[in-house]
């Protein structure tokens, strides 16, 4: 638990390969993003994982940028090429679904095979076994609205409002 929010992290010794968020504040009840395999609950003293708490504590109070704990997600290359992609949008920045097919996949410059890789981009995203650490809640779609996200619009938009980005309603505002 960190503050009002409840994670359930995973580690296999060397990286954090898993992170549920199970309840945020101003939530009615836990929701978890889904069970990932590749790792399992260890104690509180491993030190990867309580680099993870340490460093989620302080990104969710606005005092970190960027996270520096290992991670291993486990996925398909193709989801391992997205993950690396979000990993590099930095903190108080956006990305669109195109802007992300573009960079995986440099095959897709057809409108038809682009839309496909975007939307399989976004299937990708959505499968993030390490969300926040791995931020898929900065990619949004290309109109400025704010796409799909795991535990709901709500929670992207306070994410990103976390990040000095303004959210209103279901919208990015772009200074």
């Amino acid at each position: 638990m960190v503050g009002d929010w409840t994670f359930s992290l995973r580690g296999n010794g060397r990286a954090l390969v898993g992170l549920d968020i199970l309840s945020w504040p101003g939530e009615l009840r836990a929701r978890a993003v889904g069970s990932h395999p590749g790792g399992t609950d260890a104690p509180p003293t491993d030190p990867v994982l309580g680099l993870a708490a340490r460093e989620l504590a302080r990104y969710l109070a606005g005092e970190l940028r960027a996270f520096s704990v290992p991670v291993e997600p486990k996925g398909t290359p193709f989801q391992i090429r997205c993950w690396e992609y979000l990993r590099s949008i930095p903190f108080g920045e956006t990305r669109s679904y195109a802007e992300e097919s573009a960079s995986v996949d440099e095959r897709a410059g057809t409108a038809s095979r682009a839309g496909r890789i975007a939307r399989a981009v976004g299937q990708a995203n959505a499968r993030n076994p390490i969300p926040l650490v791995i931020p898929c809640h900065r990619v949004v779609r290309a109109d400025g609205s704010l796409g799909g996200y795991a535990l709901g619009p709500a929670l992207k938009a306070r994410l990103l409002a976390l990040e000095d980005l303004r959210v209103v309603g279901d919208r990015l505002i772009r200074p």
